[in-house]
């Protein structure tokens, strides 16, 4: 048992490959089911929602947490079941992620603001490195980046503060994510370069996709489309080295964006990125990707004079940013629209 929780923390922590997650994962709870142990088998649901996200599974991930909170009722809620955090704050920052994918910000907010307060109420360090990094997730999907920095300045702290080397990369890029979108992309870009630095030298792989596709937007809003191709490039090839659909999908998007910036020549890749990264969006139910990758090919299509059907899917992306209430998008998005109908 000892091995198998050795190798599956192993496999998630230097970006190991979906399959083998869930192999080693499916193995602990093999043996934690024959045995009969009540503390192994929680154990065996702590990691259980690990490949489900990497995967991009997201319905699968929701699952998993209902599935431990569920196992932690009662005075077990309290307990670490000798793991590395108390497993009541994962479960619950993983699920507002989960959510937060697909657009569900409501009830991703009480879940991931529950896990904060179980985490504080330890005073369990990297319980609330971990609870703070789910609820940064989930606001800055929603668009809020202000509101996520705030939460990830204190997390970055605290990592440096406490010597949690294995989760500085990832806590590093989500706040230079976060700045980069406030508006101060010059500090931005410094962090996420730093991070990909510390993903390098501390030979960590988890969070590593997602902080490069953010390193490559960022250098997109810098005006350096090279340097963004290069990330979204290798943040798609990894992704789809290590079965992570999802990233994948956020990889596409980026690499759309970058094409589009390329003149006419460029027409035929964005498009073909945008439609891949929404035919997966579509599959995992990630909403608010969806509704980027809509406003992607609407400014596409306005540009090439494509009319009419640069409004379907700029009104098509407007509606899914009203419904999640995804405000941050809507200026830009509806002023398209309006130049597109000549209003």
């Amino acid at each position: 048992m000892g091995i198998g929780l050795f190798m599956c923390a192993h496999h998630i922590h230097t970006g190991g490959a979906v399959t083998d997650v869930r192999a080693c994962a499916q193995r602990v709870e093999a043996i934690a089911q024959t045995t009969g142990d009540e503390t192994l088998q929680v154990v065996a649901l702590y990691y259980a929602p690990y490949p489900f996200h990497l995967a991009g599974d997201y319905h699968g991930t929701e699952q998993a947490c209902r599935r431990l909170m569920d196992a932690l009722g009662g005075d077990r809620a309290s307990e670490r079941f000798g793991l590395a955090m108390f497993p009541a704050v994962p479960c619950r920052a993983y699920l507002a992620r989960a959510l937060a994918e697909r657009g569900l910000f409501e009830e991703g907010d009480v879940h991931g603001h529950e896990a904060i307060r179980i985490a504080e109420a330890f005073q369990h360090p990297f319980s609330i490195v971990w609870a703070s990094l789910g609820q940064a997730y989930l606001d800055s999907t929603r668009g809020e980046p202000s509101k996520t920095a705030r939460w990830l300045e204190r997390t970055v702290a605290l990592c440096r503060e406490w010597n949690l080397t294995t989760y500085l990369p990832g806590m590093t890029a989500a706040l230079g994510h976060a700045y980069g979108g406030a508006g101060r992309l010059e500090e931005g870009i410094s962090l996420l370069q730093q991070a990909l630095a510390l993903y390098q030298s501390e030979g960590v792989g988890y969070e590593q996709v997602i902080s490069v596709v953010h390193l490559g937007e960022a250098y997109l809003r810098a005006g350096r489309v090279e340097d963004a191709h290069a990330c979204a490039d290798r943040a798609a090839t990894l992704a789809r080295a290590r079965g992570q659909r999802g990233y994948e999908a956020h990889a596409r998007r980026l690499l759309g964006e970058v094409a589009a910036l390329l003149g006419p020549g460029g027409v035929p890749e964005a498009e073909a990125q945008y439609r891949q990264a929404l035919a997966s969006a579509e599959e995992l139910g990630m909403r608010p990707l969806q509704a980027h990758c809509h406003r992607g090919l609407g400014m596409l299509y306005a540009k090439t004079g494509q009319r009419e059907q640069a409004r379907t899917a700029l009104s098509t992306a407007i509606n899914l940013y009203r419904t999640m209430e995804m405000t941050f998008w809507l200026p830009e998005t509806e002023a398209a629209l309006a130049q597109v109908e000549g209003r």
